[in-house]
Parts: structure tokens; C-alpha cells; sequence
């Protein structure tokens, strides 16, 4: 989906200490709540939705989902609210097996792939399905974790063990299969990061598709 525009020389590249530096261009756009991606996307479709019921993000997209969906069946290692179109597993092991089949339009993870200790092994268990994924994550640039780390202040808490840029999830994916096809910056709850500037958003969303399928 992005190709490099820019490769560092070599002077630069031992200027940095790094190794193979690439520019990408992000895809430039308006600033979209994602609850509206999450609605135009899945609006009369069959759905399932992995890690729903970890925080207050995922319920309440899921939620948002359940509002225009055909089907939404849920999946987490919980069902607090008793739901009777769920399955719990344990997503860091392998009973992703537990899971029905059904001729799923979308596979939707928000908000989860962060939790996971190893995200390589998420994603391959999502490559299993054979639709789009719609997997979001936060976004390491947002203006608030940005502006306070130019303080000397990291904002984060003992739930995360990786955050991605772009590039780094399309690398991660591809490793199991997956273009990123499409890519929208987006808020969580509509409120702009002090400034309309996507990249300085709260969140990122990809829509991932097998390498071998058409789209």
C-alpha cells in the first residue's frame, strides 16, 4: 500500500545509527470518529468481534457495531454481561478453535492487539479467517503522548506491551499474510487531539485482507 519515497544514503543512515531507513507518506484524510468506520463497514453484515469486552473501548464499539450489524457474535476471556451470542477463550492460547464457523463478512479487533504479549501469534490466529479484518490499535503519535514526552513524561499504564506505527504493523502483518489496504486515523470518542491534524489522533484502523485473495 505504501511504497518508499525517500531512502536515506549511507552518511545519513550512520549519522542516525541506523541501518535500511525508508520514508512512507501516510495516507492523507479527514479526522473520523471510530465508531463511524466501525458502523459504515459492518452496517448489515455478519460480524465477529474479538476482544470486545476488555475495556471500555472495545464494549462500547462493540456496542456501536450491535446498532447496524445483521449478526455480531462476540469473543473474549470474559462475558460479563451474560451475552448469548459469545464464546470465551483465552485469546493468548490456542483455543481459538472454540470459535463457531460461519461465513463471517468481517473479523473486527479493536483495541486488542496492544494487550497481546505476542501479537505475532494474534495475528496469525486471525489469518485463519479468510475475510477483511478490521483491527485498530492506538496511535504512538498522538498529540497527548507526544506533547507530554517532550516534558519527560510517558503516558501508558501496565496493559500495553507494544505500540505500532504504521509501517511496523503492515511489516508485522505481511508476515502472516495480510496487505493493509486501507488505513483511517481516528478518535475515539469524536474529540479532536487539539488539532484536525490525523496523524495526532487517538487511534489508528486497518483493514487487513489475505495476500492470496482478491479484493
Amino acid at each position: 500500500m505504501f511504497e518508499p519515497f525517500t531512502n536515506f544514503d549511507d552518511t545519513m543512515q550512520r549519522k542516525l545509527g541506523w541501518h535500511n531507513l525508508e520514508m512512507f507518506r501516510l495516507p492523507d484524510q479527514d479526522v473520523i470518529p471510530i465508531v463511524q468506520v466501525l458502523q459504515t463497514l459492518c452496517k448489515d453484515k455478519l460480524v465477529l468481534d474479538i476482544g470486545c469486552y476488555g475495556s471500555i473501548a472495545p464494549s462500547n464499539n462493540h456496542k456501536a457495531i450491535v446498532q447496524v450489524a445483521k449478526e455480531v457474535w462476540g469473543v473474549d476471556q470474559k462475558n460479563p454481561d451474560n451475552i448469548e451470542d459469545f464464546t470465551v477463550i483465552d485469546l493468548e492460547e490456542d483455543s481459538w478453535d472454540l470459535i463457531p464457523e460461519k461465513p463471517w463478512d468481517f473479523i473486527v479487533a479493536t483495541e486488542v492487539i496492544e494487550h497481546m504479549r505476542n501479537p505475532g501469534n494474534f495475528v496469525k490466529n486471525l489469518s485463519r479467517f479468510k475475510c477483511p479484518i478490521i483491527l485498530s490499535t492506538p496511535n504512538p503519535s498522538d498529540f497527548e503522548v507526544f506533547n507530554h514526552m517532550l516534558l519527560g513524561v510517558e503516558i501508558g499504564n501496565s496493559f500495553h506491551f507494544c505500540l505500532f506505527t504504521v509501517r511496523a504493523l503492515m511489516n508485522l502483518v505481511h508476515q502472516y499474510g495480510f496487505n493493509v489496504t486501507q488505513v483511517y486515523f481516528v478518535t475515539a470518542d469524536g474529540r479532536l487531539r487539539y488539532s484536525d491534524n490525523p496523524f495526532l489522533q487517538s487511534g489508528v484502523v486497518y483493514i487487513l485482507k489475505h495476500i492470496s485473495l482478491k479484493n
